[in-house]
């Protein structure tokens, strides 16, 4: 079983080098027009925008944003306000034959904290913290993104207070996770394993990854805004590989084109274990509304 996720990596890593030979003819006119306009071959310090677009409905994805979850867990509700900062800045580029294809190092990270409302109470649930170096490639209408991160989770002292002897009041992990993405104008598919390089506490450390997302091509409101969602998907070893789910659709604002500055006005559905801060490993259900700043 071990070496069933190594050689899907081979596997994934060749197939999209393989296709991306046949596609370099073809450059994405919703993503052209985004990028700086640089002669083939050539480098950029500091570029604009992505060559893989940053995922609608991972969890783990930094964004800024502010959000209401309702949590349920073994019959219990739990109602919680969620603050995210976090962004994916660009480095470095080389520019393909297209002004969306070639390579990039990127550099991101982002903290994600918890809050319990209910009774009046704001107590800090957990701080959730990531920092991450990915390397995306693109050509035509399939990419690739390669990414080595680090994530760590802590309780909030006033849930210390409140419950004195909790499971665990941190945990941690390195990892690294590998997908491939085909475009089209209006949607992409996803797809990738992940390998967890460390996790304190123990860990199976295998993961698969898959998802699809919708980009509106019919602007709303004069061109101001457009539907999207995004279906996210993520499997582990040390749950027997069932799915956990993470949906999130709603309104973007702020222009037709994925690279521009938006506001998105998104609802939220969960269900699966949490994969991320103190109690990773709690299986529950959640919804929720959000608003997510992109720059």
């Amino acid at each position: 079983m071990r070496n069933i996720p190594l050689t899907l990596v081979a596997t994934l890593a060749l197939w999209s080098f393989a296709l991306n030979a046949t596609a370099a003819a073809y450059c994405p006119p919703s993503l052209e027009d985004a990028l700086e306009d640089v002669p083939p071959g050539g480098t950029l310090l500091l570029p604009r925008g992505h060559v893989f677009q940053p995922l609608i409905a991972d969890p783990i994805e930094p964004h800024f944003f502010l959000s209401y979850r309702s949590y349920r867990k073994d019959g219990e509700t739990v109602n919680t306000g969620v603050i995210g900062a976090g962004e994916t800045f660009p480095l470095w580029r080389r520019v393909g034959g297209c002004s969306t294809d070639g390579m990039q190092l990127d550099v991101n990270g982002g903290g994600v904290a918890r809050f319990v409302l209910d009774d009046g109470r704001n107590d800090l649930i957990d701080g959730d913290f990531t920092v991450a170096v990915p390397l995306s490639w693109r050509q035509g209408t399939w990419s690739w993104r390669a990414r080595l991160y680090h994530n760590s989770s802590h309780l909030g002292e006033d849930y210390l207070y409140q419950n004195q002897t909790p499971p665990r009041s941190k945990a941690s992990y390195e990892s690294i996770d590998f997908i491939v993405g085909y475009d089209q104008p209006e949607w992409r598919l996803y797809f990738g394993p992940e390998v967890i390089l460390r996790h304190y506490p123990s860990f199976e450390p295998w993961g698969l990854h898959v998802g699809a997302e919708y980009y509106g091509d019919r602007t709303l409101f004069g061109g101001l805004g457009r539907w999207i969602g995004g279906l996210d998907v993520k499997s582990w070893g040390e749950y027997g590989y069932a799915p956990d789910y993470s949906l999130k659709a709603g309104l973007s604002l702020g222009g037709s084109r994925r690279q521009q500055q938006h506001l998105q006005l998104l609802l939220e559905l969960y269900t699966g274990h949490q994969n991320r801060g103190v109690f990773y490993d709690d299986k529950v259900q959640s919804i929720g509304a959000g608003v997510y700043f992109g720059f």
